[in-house]
C-alpha cells in the first residue's frame, strides 16, 4: 500500500506541473475561440497553439483536448437533454458559455442556443411551506407536485420600454436574463453591467446602472 501511494503521489505531481499547459489550452480556448469555425478550432488548437506550446516546453499532458478541462461526459449529456445540439460545434459552444466569465453573446439564426440557454436556466420552484403549519398536528411539510410553478429565464430587448427595470430586477435578484436582438450599437448604460464595474459601499457591493446604484 505504501507503494502505491508513493506512486499516485508521483502521478499528482505530474499532473499538479501539467496544469499549467493544461488550463492554459483551455482558457484561450474559452476565450478566442468562439468567432470561428470547426476546421479553424481545430488548426488553432491543435496546429498553432499546442504546437507553439510544446516548443516553449511548456507542460500540458499529451493528447490535451480543451474540451475535456472545460466539462465532462455527464455535464454533455445533461446539456444534450435541455435542448443542445450534439454536433461537436455545439458542445464546444456550450462549454464557452458555461465557463466564460463575461458575458457572452450569441450569433444564433437557427434559435437553437438561445432555446438550450433558456431551457438551461429554467426552475421548477415547489410548493412554500405555509406560515400557519404546524408540524406537531399536520406532520412534516411536504411539497405538492401539483402546486409547481416553472420560473423561465426573463429575456428582453433594447427597443422595450422600462427594459431597464427588469435587468435592474435580475441583478438585485441574481436572476439570469438575456437581452436579444443587440445591435452594432449597445446602449451606453449598459457599459458598467457589461464591463462588470463593481463599486464597493461599506459591506455592499453595486453596480451602477443609470442614474441608480444597483446592489
Amino acid at each position: 500500500e505504501n507503494v502505491l501511494w508513493t506512486e499516485a503521489v508521483k502521478s499528482f505531481d505530474v499532473q499538479e506541473a501539467q496544469y499549467v499547459g493544461d488550463v492554459l489550452v483551455a482558457s484561450a480556448f474559452v476565450s478566442y475561440i468562439g468567432a470561428f469555425n470547426a476546421k479553424y478550432r481545430t488548426q488553432l488548437v491543435f496546429e498553432q497553439w499546442i504546437v507553439d506550446m510544446t516548443e516553449r516546453k511548456i507542460p500540458m499532458t499529451e493528447g490535451i483536448v480543451p474540451l475535456t478541462m472545460l466539462c465532462d461526459d455527464a455535464e454533455v449529456a445533461v446539456w444534450n437533454g435541455q435542448g443542445l445540439p450534439t454536433d461537436s460545434v455545439s458542445v464546444q459552444n456550450g462549454a464557452i458559455i458555461a465557463n466564460c466569465k463575461r458575458w457572452p453573446l450569441l450569433i444564433d439564426p437557427q434559435l437553437q442556443g438561445i432555446k438550450w440557454i433558456r431551457k438551461k436556466h429554467t426552475e421548477i420552484v415547489q410548493e412554500s411551506k405555509p406560515e400557519d403549519w404546524n408540524e406537531e398536528e399536520k406532520g412534516e411539510f411536504v411539497p405538492n407536485p401539483e402546486n409547481e410553478t416553472t420560473k423561465e429565464m426573463r429575456c428582453v430587448q433594447l427597443t422595450q420600454g422600462k427594459y431597464l427595470n427588469a435587468v435592474e430586477m435580475a441583478i438585485q435578484n441574481g436572476e439570469p436574463i438575456m437581452i436579444e436582438n443587440i445591435r452594432e450599437d449597445i446602449d451606453a448604460v449598459l457599459d458598467p453591467v457589461l464591463m462588470r464595474s463593481v463599486i464597493r459601499r461599506g459591506r455592499a457591493m453595486v453596480i451602477k446602472l443609470g442614474d441608480k446604484e444597483v446592489e
